[in-house]
């Protein structure tokens, strides 16, 4: 991350972020049977208040070898009017499908959520379907957890022995 005066920026990119409406869910997501703001959408939801504000924003791609495998990596370069400019770190970018229209997907899925992440879009639901339905378990008061009782036959010789 390079970090300079950036006052202008951070200034437009505030007033930006407390402009922004939601991105419409108009995508589905067979998967989860759910639905999610498509790239498409997420940039209409920017593109207004983004240029009010005087704000732009690059993506750049590499390709570098990881040992024996090729890893792809992204950053993005938020530009503002005045001349001023961010630039993020290196992103690696997970891959399932390593073809070129899987690398394509990839580009999309993570320009569509660096853009929601650094501009604050609204979006109620997401296409990880909340990480994959990870189940909150509820928990019982401290009060009533009871402690078990030492099984022997998990003890090691002469332990719980006094």
């Amino acid at each position: 991350m390079e970090m300079i005066n950036s006052k202008n920026l951070f200034g437009a990119l505030s007033k930006v972020q407390g402009s922004v409406k939601a991105a419409h869910k108009s995508s589905e997501n067979p998967f989860f049977k759910s639905r999610f703001a498509d790239l498409e959408s997420v940039i209409e939801s920017l593109q207004a208040p983004m240029n009010d504000n005087g704000i732009a924003i690059l993506f750049e791609f590499k390709t570098e070898m990881v040992g024996d495998n090729p890893a792809n990596w992204m950053r993005y370069i938020l530009t503002h009017s005045s001349g001023e400019n961010y630039i993020s770190q290196w992103m690696m970018m997970m891959m399932k499908d390593k073809t070129p229209q899987g690398f394509g997907a990839s580009c999309t899925y993570y320009k569509r959520q660096m853009l929601k992440a650094v501009f604050n879009v609204p979006e109620t639901d997401d296409d990880g379907n909340s990480q994959s339905q990870a189940t909150q378990i509820p928990q019982k008061p401290a009060s009533a957890i009871k402690p078990a009782a030492p099984n022997p036959q998990n003890m090691a010789p002469g332990a719980g022995v006094r």
